[in-house]
């Protein structure tokens, strides 16, 4: 009697987990948790030395420009009772200071152009994608990858190589099964190759793929 009762607690209610099951959920959560540690302390000090860097490369611009000033500073003094010497030392400062503006202005554009640039990308690939789902949603049995993989992206060369896809869809299976289309290959391949013939798609293995699969098939 009580070894059934043991039995009968062993085994879970629908619906919980067995103890095994509750183990090894224990185990991977665990297991995750340890793996975000890590990646919270490696991502810390990452972060600590690009600080440090940060630092280091202020104060050596900091150093460079009180020695700079120090140096404009003793020519000046040297030259007070030169004017044709102290007009020739202001020139050559302010010249200095304007590249440096200039500099300063070329690295700022370049770090907005590139988060600009990113930004532009993600977008024009976002909206790749919506448009690669958009025109497969209207044929049976295509998908959004096949388009993006086998056309230059344009709405037009996917719209033509989604219709061809559609139409070489074998016929659903009855209760005599037809020609399945696999003796030439598989479906889609004859649509592809069309599409390859007329410059719609250009994927050179892709054409090799199916061609070695048409030989396979005879």
């Amino acid at each position: 009697m009580d070894t059934d009762e043991s039995q009968k607690d062993a085994i879970p209610e629908e619906g919980q987990s067995s103890p095994d099951e509750q183990k090894s959920s224990e185990e991977l959560n665990t297991l995750k948790e340890a793996i975000d540690k890590e990646a919270d302390k490696r991502h810390s000090k990452l972060d600590r030395a690009k600080n440090v860097a940060e630092k280091r490369a202020t104060d050596a611009e900091t150093r460079f420009t009180n020695l700079q000033k120090q140096n404009d500073d003793m020519e000046l003094q040297v030259a007070r009772d030169n004017p044709e010497a102290l007009t020739s030392i202001e020139a050559k400062r302010r010249i200095r200071e304007t590249q440096e503006t200039l500099e300063r202005d070329k690295s700022e554009f370049e770090a907005k152009k590139s988060e600009y640039d990113e930004v532009i990308e993600k977008a024009k690939e976002a909206s790749l994608k919506a448009n690669a789902k958009k025109i497969a949603d209207k044929y049976e049995g295509v998908t959004a990858s096949d388009l993006l993989e086998f056309t230059d992206g344009s709405d037009e060369k996917m719209e033509a190589l989604a219709r061809k896809m559609a139409a070489s869809k074998p016929p659903e299976k009855s209760g005599i099964e037809p020609d399945s289309g696999l003796a030439s290959g598989k479906p889609g391949d004859d649509a592809y190759l069309d599409a390859y013939n007329k410059g719609e798609v250009s994927d050179h293995k892709k054409v090799d793929e199916i061609h070695q699969r048409k030989r396979e098939a005879n």
